[in-house]
């Protein structure tokens, strides 16, 4: 699978980037503008982005989001500490990744993603704890705080949570 990552955090891109090819997908960018995403999306079309809402202390990654979605067919999944504005921009992305989150969560949050783009319905209890999915239903999941990320969270886990 072909995924493009969009993060201005030098640290997390670099083990976004290293998770997703040790995982065997690949990997376009790390882009850190939209600018870079774009050229990147018109020339090699990913399957899969993770956008950074808060590119460079703005909320550039939403425009970016709803672009690849409309544009080029791109399943969003947005990696952000500001789960209020995803919600708020539901329509430009399937899902949430919050940070801090445990990579193993992004691998199958891909995963997923790419799924959801094929319309394959993952089973509710199959779900990563640091992802939320948006919902195309009038009451949406999404209002509400997610279980299974604060478990998640605050349980140990066999790799360090990146953020």
């Amino acid at each position: 699978m072909l995924v493009l990552i969009v993060e201005d955090e030098p640290l997390t891109a670099v083990s976004l980037e290293l998770e997703l090819e040790l995982a065997g997908h690949h990997v376009l960018g790390p882009a850190a503008d939209s600018d870079h995403a774009l050229r990147l999306a018109t020339q090699h079309r990913p399957d899969v982005a993770l956008i950074d809402i808060g590119l460079h202390g703005n909320a550039q990654g939403v425009e970016l989001a709803r672009t690849l979605r409309s544009q080029y067919d791109v399943a969003v999944l947005f990696v952000t500490m500001t789960r209020g504005t995803a919600l708020e921009n539901q329509d430009a992305a399937v899902g949430v990744i919050t940070k801090p989150f445990d990579p193993d969560d992004v691998l199958d949050s891909v995963e997923i993603a790419n799924g959801l783009k094929h319309g394959k319905q993952p089973a509710p209890d199959s779900l990563p704890g640091s992802l939320e999915l948006f919902s195309t239903q009038p009451q949406s999941r999404c209002e509400e705080p997610n279980p299974r990320a604060a478990v998640a969270n605050s349980s140990t886990t066999r790799r360090p949570i990146l953020q």
